[in-house]
């Protein structure tokens, strides 16, 4: 019995460990070059494909919640509304949140944009003018 307890003890431990990992993952995007990426901490600065150094935002906290850009068409799973500042288009980030994420995808037949969603995405704020129009892949 013993055993059986710490066994389950360990992998309540690594469950736990896993899952802060998760917690701490954050998005963040250069504003010069709108490359997005998901680190625990602040990306390296070198080779922006956009000359010099990269400028990162902390766009904010991982989670299941597709934003989408509608000025620099950038697309985020954050667990909140992400940070509006510096978007690489100009001035602040238009997010819209499309939906939580699953396993339906979709494109856009306006922007191009393909997003897996549980669900239909939102129609609202295509990038191209008006509503998305989706097309389930």
């Amino acid at each position: 019995m013993k055993n059986a307890a710490r066994f389950f003890l360990i992998c309540g431990v690594v469950a736990a460990g896993v899952a802060a990992m998760a917690e701490a993952r954050r998005y963040y995007l250069c504003g010069k070059c709108a490359v997005a990426v998901g680190k625990e901490k602040t990306p390296a600065v070198f080779a922006c494909s956009g000359g010099g150094h990269h400028r990162w935002t902390d766009l904010g906290k991982a989670g299941n919640s597709v934003y989408l850009c509608r000025k620099c068409t950038v697309a985020v799973k954050t667990a909140a509304r992400p940070n509006p500042a510096d978007c690489p288009a100009s001035g602040h980030h238009d997010w819209t949140l499309l939906g939580k994420t699953g396993r339906d995808r979709h494109l856009c037949r306006k922007c191009k944009i393909k997003v897996a969603v549980s669900g239909r995405p939102s129609v609202f704020n295509c990038p191209e003018g008006g509503h998305h129009q989706w097309d389930k892949l």
